[in-house]
């Protein structure tokens, strides 16, 4: 295909892009013709398509999400998150909002089924780790030096739980932070 820019019309040029790249996407997910070229959709296969596509997007978002850079330098007691240096030493007043902010969130755990309070009680263990595994390594590191056990510095953390219990939103929250 030729496009001479004088001629062509800039929007449908895109269009013809967006479809050729969504043809090409799809591809590997459709059925594949018969003989004489036709497919064969049934309902069943709509929906597996569909939940095919959609895993896909998840998978291709997932490929592009950028995640925060966060550079500490202990010995000079400076952080940095995405380029920016972090105010390390902030006002009392501000610690103290977000502080309320999190816990008006954790006590939001109150209104779910179940043995809300456990959960709460392991979400905020959980949070306590994660704010600390930026230093996880040096921790490790100052444990080995002094002959000391390494299992109180785990380096992962694993949230699990039943289905519909906060999880997800639980990490985003935790990921904002």
């Amino acid at each position: 295909m030729e496009i001479s820019p004088d001629e062509a019309n800039i929007e449908e040029i895109e269009f013809a892009l967006k479809i050729d790249n969504l043809s090409k996407k799809y591809k590997t997910i459709m059925p594949k013709a018969d003989r004489k070229g036709k497919i064969m959709l049934e309902p069943q296969r709509v929906t597996t398509l569909k939940k095919m596509a959609r895993q896909n997007a998840e998978t291709e978002k997932e490929k592009q999400k950028k995640y925060p850079q966060l550079v500490l330098d202990i010995e000079r007691k400076t952080a940095v998150l995405n380029g920016k240096n972090l105010d390390l030493k902030p006002k009392a007043e501000a610690i103290r909002n977000d502080v309320n902010c999190f816990l008006q969130y954790m006590n939001g755990y109150e209104s779910f089924h179940g043995d809300h309070e456990y959960m709460q009680k392991r979400y905020y263990e959980f949070a306590n780790w994660f704010f600390c595994s930026p230093f996880m390594a040096v921790m490790r590191d100052t444990a080995i030096r002094y002959n000391l056990s390494q299992l109180p510095y785990p380096v992962f953390g694993l949230l699990c739980g039943h289905s519909k219990a906060g999880k997800t939103s639980f990490l985003k929250t935790l990921l904002k932070m």
